[in-house]
């Protein structure tokens, strides 16, 4: 009796362990992730003052042979609109000129997509959890721009 019960508690004390690393994993156990819905579930990091919108900056003027080009798609919250600069017949930039996109919500992807675009040379590239239709609505502008130049 004593060695059945011995073997339960260790039973239990090894399903006890093997369920919280299990948690960890799920949960992302120390890992920080972008939720765009941890405000409205209460989280106090999440609560605090966005960061400050950049102070307009001069605006990078285009290399001689570069060539900026314009497309626009619609988004989730309307018209979304990206300029493109090649040069050399690469990508250098993806600016989002003009969105009506949901701040914060939005933001993710009006940073990580062009990078994206510029690094991988093309409009494959993954979009932003939480801002799916901001991202892809990014990739289809950039694509549009590079139809309406024959690219």
């Amino acid at each position: 009796m004593q060695k059945l019960l011995k073997q339960n508690v260790i039973m239990a004390v090894v399903f006890i362990v093997l369920l919280g690393a299990a948690m960890g994993a799920v949960v992302g156990y120390g890992e920080s992730v972008y939720n765009p819905f941890t405000i409205a579930a209460g989280d106090p990091e999440a609560a605090e003052e966005p960061p400050a919108e950049p102070e307009d900056e001069p605006a990078e003027e285009p290399a001689a042979e570069a060539q900026v080009l314009q497309g626009s798609a619609e988004g989730y919250g309307g018209e979304l609109t990206v300029e493109v600069e090649l040069a050399d017949g690469e990508i250098v930039a993806v600016r989002v000129v003009d969105h009506s996109e949901t701040a914060g919500l939005s933001d993710p992807a009006i940073e990580q997509v062009p990078a994206a675009v510029v690094e991988a040379q093309s409009t494959e590239v993954d979009s932003v959890s939480g801002a799916t239709v901001t991202s892809e609505a990014i990739k289809a502008a950039v694509q549009a721009a590079l139809d309406d130049a024959g690219l």
